[in-house]
């Protein structure tokens, strides 16, 4: 199920070798309010032939807060431009589902947390 985030990262970016090219080590915090969670729910059963659209948003949290750890390599000179290339995990601390609002659910304590991977490159000025 897609879910759509409007997040803001809060990072510390630590490099053993100072400013400029070299390796660096990132962590910080990040929240993340959810814009969308919609999906299209594909009926398995002859009789109920037509897809629906369904939303999630009235069984999920507003809010998702987690802690997001990385390491990355810059390749350039100190006062000019370089680039870099960045992974990032991020774990999810909060339980975004609402426990025991979807209607019909079989796992009324269930737990949803988010887990992202992000691979980033670019150029810095």
């Amino acid at each position: 199920m897609p879910l759509e985030y409007l997040v803001i990262n809060l990072m510390v970016r630590l490099s053993p070798m100072g400013p400029g090219p070299g390796v660096y080590a990132l962590a910080g915090a990040e929240i993340g309010v959810l814009l969308s969670s919609n999906f299209t729910r594909e009926w398995t059963y002859p009789e109920d032939e037509t897809d629906t659209d369904m939303s999630m948003d009235n069984f999920l949290t507003d809010t998702n807060v987690a802690i997001s750890l990385g390491a990355g390599f810059q390749v350039g000179g100190k006062q000019g431009a370089g680039l870099f290339f960045e992974g990032r995990y991020v774990i999810g601390l909060t339980d975004i589902y609402e426990a025991g609002q979807l209607p019909g659910s079989q796992y009324p304590d269930m737990s949803w947390k988010t887990r992202d991977i992000y691979v980033l490159a670019g150029v810095r000025m």
